[in-house]
């Protein structure tokens, strides 16, 4: 169980990323908006159960946080996207500390959703569980999508960490995005981007390339 008493409330910055909205609701909202003429259809919650933004705003609300507050929908970079934002945020002196992270509760009960992503071949086949999503390792053999996944990282300045004993469990060095400009589902196959965005990280973190081990 983590405390967000250790942080003033009004400063703590939270992002979380959220790749798309909860399908069976917006199904269940359509339905009672035709029903309207025939029986009259009210919850104040109705948009609130289906629309991304209210992941982050029941996070706050769970905590009572007061600070900043985003959603990121960036398909599958959503909740790395999340994670770097608040990092540069912590980077940039704007706050101390930060909740980050994603997560997706779709209900797609005709499995339209998984079939589009199968569709693209990216879903794993694999009966090995250390292969499957593993973003950036040689060795991946696809991705499942988690129905109702969500994980949260609580991201802080090292100083500030340290001098509370809290336990450390990775360092983020650096972080940047970039956008290709091209193609929605395929990589620009020269790769000027991708080694652009690299050096660029690399330049933000004051490392090389010899010093990376994946």
């Amino acid at each position: 169980t983590y405390s967000m008493g250790k942080f003033l409330l009004n400063q703590t910055f939270y992002s979380l990323g959220a790749t798309a909205d909860n399908l069976e609701e917006r199904k269940l909202l359509r339905d009672k908006a035709k029903q309207m003429e025939i029986k009259p259809y009210k919850d104040l919650f109705a948009l609130s159960k289906y629309m991304p933004a209210s992941l982050s705003a029941y996070l706050g609300m769970k905590f009572s946080l007061q600070g900043f507050q985003q959603v990121v929908s960036l398909a599958s970079a959503s909740s790395l996207s999340s994670i770097g934002q608040a990092f540069s945020a912590i980077q940039n002196g704007v706050v101390d500390a930060a909740l980050a992270g994603g997560g997706d509760y779709i209900h797609d009960d005709v499995g339209a959703y998984f079939a589009g992503f199968d569709s693209l071949n990216i879903l794993s086949r694999s009966e090995d569980k250390n292969l499957v999503n593993c973003p950036f390792d040689k060795k991946s053999k696809g991705c499942l999508i988690p129905e109702g996944g969500m994980g949260i990282v609580v991201l802080e300045e090292k100083q500030k960490a340290l001098a509370r004993n809290a336990p450390i469990l990775a360092e983020i060095k650096g972080f940047r995005q970039q956008h290709e400009g091209g193609h929605i589902l395929k990589n620009d196959e020269n790769g000027e981007v991708f080694a652009d965005t690299i050096h660029s990280v690399l330049r933000d973190a004051d490392m090389t390339p010899e010093q990376i081990d994946c």
